[in-house]
């Protein structure tokens, strides 16, 4: 069988088709979430005060504040006031209606377990994603307040938020054995064993019954 030749023009056609596959396989930012798709439209937000009223504001989802929200850029700052609402750049003291910045990583991790473990439900694109969150993508969730993205990853994930992981406490000053409470911060039930276990004050020591 005579090899296959190929003239110089197909070569550099056959060349463009690969480079132009590789491209489109190019890892993009993210993880696909999508607010919009998941049903939410508004951002809520409180100015000045934690005692202030939340503002509804309908965001749009066509401006885009970029990968690093520098506010030091006045389009970035332009971009985000359009999709999170007025004042939610500058000085004035601000809070969405989800995980505040403190606890903004519980966010991003909970993204990031999403695309590993849910990724068709977090609305968007996930094709081809980094699997790191944007600065958009988190932020959507705390201005939304899409509370199943936090509360089904910490249920799933993290210790003591779930009955099939509770938190492991050697406490004598509470009874032994299973118990759950509510966390003030998450508003959500706590749960944990407590292992320890009473002594009679003599030696050798020999446990009190039922502790």
């Amino acid at each position: 069988m005579k090899p296959i030749r190929f003239s110089a023009t197909a070569l550099l056609v056959l060349a463009g088709l690969t480079v132009a596959g590789a491209a489109g396989a190019q890892t993009r930012p993210g993880v696909g979430y999508s607010a919009q798709a998941r049903g939410f439209l508004y951002s809520y937000y409180k100015l000045d005060s934690v005692a202030s009223s939340f503002i509804r504001y309908t965001m749009d989802f066509t401006a885009d504040p970029g990968l690093y929200l520098n506010f030091s850029d006045p389009t970035v700052v332009a971009a985000y006031e359009r999709r999170y609402g007025p004042n939610t750049t500058g000085p004035r003291f601000k809070a969405f209606i989800g995980p505040n910045n403190e606890v903004r990583f519980i966010v991003h991790d909970a993204l990031v377990w999403w695309f590993g473990h849910r990724a068709s439900e977090l609305g968007g694109d996930t094709t081809n994603r980094s699997g790191e969150p944007t600065q958009v993508e988190i932020t959507d969730v705390q201005a939304t307040g899409d509370r199943a993205i936090w509360v089904t990853y910490m249920q799933n994930a993290l210790d003591g938020y779930s009955p099939n992981r509770p938190l492991q406490i050697n406490d004598p000053t509470k009874p032994p054995g299973d118990f759950h409470v509510t966390d003030p911060f998450w508003n959500l039930p706590l749960y944990y064993h407590n292992s320890y276990r009473g002594y009679y004050p003599f030696s050798p020591q020999v446990p009190v019954p039922g502790a």
